[in-house]
């Protein structure tokens, strides 16, 4: 299976796909992904799905993985922990 999103470790990006979502769900997933990893406002787009809908579940789902694989990033980047990372396999 394809995740929809991943953190990779080696060139400190996140990765992004729609391939594997539901054809109704990939376009909705395309504008808010740009949206989430930027840490830009979703209430516009969560407000066009009624509380209680499963797509609007869904949505919400997939944000959250974006805003988990950026605490990754972050965490490899900017905590004790990341600078460990870099200084075991650079040296």
């Amino acid at each position: 299976m394809i995740p929809n999103a991943q953190f990779d470790a080696a060139s400190l990006a996140v990765w992004t796909t729609t391939g594997s979502l539901p054809e109704a769900e990939a376009p909705i997933a395309a504008h808010a992904m740009p949206l989430a990893s930027h840490s830009q406002d979703l209430s516009e787009l969560l407000a066009e799905f009624p509380h209680g809908h499963p797509q609007r579940a869904r949505l919400m789902w997939l944000v959250s993985s974006i805003w988990h694989e950026k605490r990754h990033f972050f965490d490899t980047c900017l905590t004790n922990y990341g600078a460990r990372r870099f200084r075991d396999l650079f040296t």
